[in-house]
């Protein structure tokens, strides 16, 4: 044998593994998913709605949103006003400050002058940014 010293942080040779195999054969085991990637998951998930009576395949959000609108263009404010805090998020200009701002160029909606003053009266735009 040589005179390979035993002691603090030098196993004997014996317990050592040997070279070329793992101390860990098996490997980390899977942990459990975090709250972001269960969302994920959960969101963009496949699911048959009908639309125009037709059965049609989208992910949940796209129908939880397409029912937002829905829900919104049948009048009902506070729908109206998450869809606008939505579209001003996601899809708005970069800060509108006014009805023209938050609408120029590229509505989704196609407002009366009466929805605008609906809105405006309601005060549904205050806060959005």
């Amino acid at each position: 044998m040589s005179n390979y010293e035993i002691g603090y942080g030098k196993p004997p040779k014996a317990s050592q593994f040997p070279t070329g195999k793992s101390g860990n054969p098996k490997g980390r085991p899977k942990g459990t998913k975090s709250a972001e990637s269960i969302a994920k998951d959960l969101f963009f998930k496949p699911v048959t709605v009908t639309q125009n009576g037709k059965p049609t395949k989208m992910p949940v959000i796209a129908a939880l949103l397409a029912r937002l609108l829905a829900t919104a263009m049948k009048g009902d404010h506070k729908a109206i006003k998450l869809a606008w805090d939505l579209y001003a998020k996601y899809a708005g200009s970069t800060n509108p400050s006014s009805m023209a701002d938050l609408m120029a160029g590229h509505s989704v909606f196609d407002l009366t002058a009466d929805d605008v003053a609906s809105i405006t009266k309601h005060k549904l735009l205050e806060g959005v940014s």
